[in-house]
């Protein structure tokens, strides 16, 4: 969900848009965004596996990087299990049922 908005804001949100149907330069922003934001986390990886030396004993750090600062926690040594991905659902589909049209 994006920054500045709750699940009670009554957005419907599509997630896990195809992006093969956008122009060439809409996905080239796209991939450009995302080389971007790979390379910043991996670098994240690195700094928080690096930060774990300093976590109690069977313990872990988390980290929070909203409002532009670094917030960490120290939590149980157990890791939750990310979620599934979803499947990808069309941008001109999600946008016609929007709309109440078809495209």
């Amino acid at each position: 969900m994006a920054y500045g908005f709750s699940k009670d804001d009554g957005l419907e949100w599509i997630n896990n848009v195809d992006v093969s149907q956008l122009s060439a330069e809409q996905q080239n922003a796209y991939e450009a965004y995302r080389t971007a934001r790979k390379i910043a986390g991996e670098a994240k990886g690195k700094f928080e596996a690096s930060m774990q030396t300093l976590a109690p004993r069977g313990q872990r750090l988390v980290f929070n990087y909203r409002f532009g600062g670094l917030s960490i926690a120290v939590a149980d040594g157990q890791v939750k299990p990310k979620a599934e991905a979803k499947p990808k659902q069309s941008l001109t589909a999600f946008l016609a049922q929007q709309n109440g049209r078809n495209v």
